[in-house]
């Protein structure tokens, strides 16, 4: 079984396309069957239609063919990708008590995301992610998306994004208790690095527990 991919120079695109082929696990496979291959090359195009979609072509033209060759089949696309589809439309906003967060403002600007630009379907999801980390970072624990959409319009190459973040009130610490009965508190609390009353920060938790894990008293 031989599969050739035609017509993708960019190699992430090619590598991504060539995954989604289902047909292309077959390569070198003198023993498949023919119906399996069949089966296989008719959903090849819709194969490389859903891995070009991420990348932000919707609109490929694919032109495909399966002939037999001695000792078994040949499979063979080209793939025009056709145009690229481009952001147009592009809403982002912190409602809630975070809004004024500037850490979440800085998240905000600095996603890639912008008019005009390429669709690609890693920075909306990599932009969402930041957010929601951020706010999370910041204490925001109930912070959820009120509205998350990615609006792609075939028909004109052009997609609308919305993402909107509700972030609820800040958690703080409350009190803080450790329960051993091995090491002086005085001594103990030397290694607290967090304080009742103080905004919730996860890091600082985590940093916290790596403290008294050095202790060596503390599984």
């Amino acid at each position: 079984m031989d599969v050739q991919l035609k017509g993708i120079r960019d190699d992430a695109i090619r590598n991504n396309t060539e995954g989604f082929l289902a047909i292309k696990k077959l390569e070198g496979n003198d023993s498949a069957r023919p119906r399996a291959i069949r089966r296989l090359h008719r959903r090849a195009e819709q194969d490389i239609q859903d891995a070009l979609r991420p990348f932000g072509f919707y609109n490929p033209v694919i032109r495909s063919e399966l002939e037999p060759v001695d000792g078994g089949y040949k499979a063979t696309y080209v793939v025009d990708t056709g145009p690229p589809t481009t952001l147009r439309d592009i809403r982002i906003e912190i409602t809630g008590p975070g809004s004024g967060e500037q850490a979440l403002r800085d998240t905000v600007q600095a996603s890639r995301l912008r008019a005009d630009a390429p669709l690609r379907h890693p920075l909306y999801n990599a932009t969402k992610s930041a957010i929601r980390d951020t706010a999370f970072k910041l204490g925001y624990l109930d912070a959820r998306f009120t509205a998350h959409r990615l609006a792609v319009d075939p028909s004109v190459n052009r997609a609308d994004v919305e993402l909107v973040l509700e972030s609820g009130d800040a958690y703080e610490f409350g009190e803080i208790r450790i329960d051993q009965d091995v090491l002086d508190p005085e001594f103990l609390n030397r290694y607290v690095n967090v304080r009742t009353g103080e905004r919730f920060d996860s890091s600082e938790l985590v940093n916290l527990q790596l403290h008294l894990a050095d202790l060596g008293y503390f599984d």
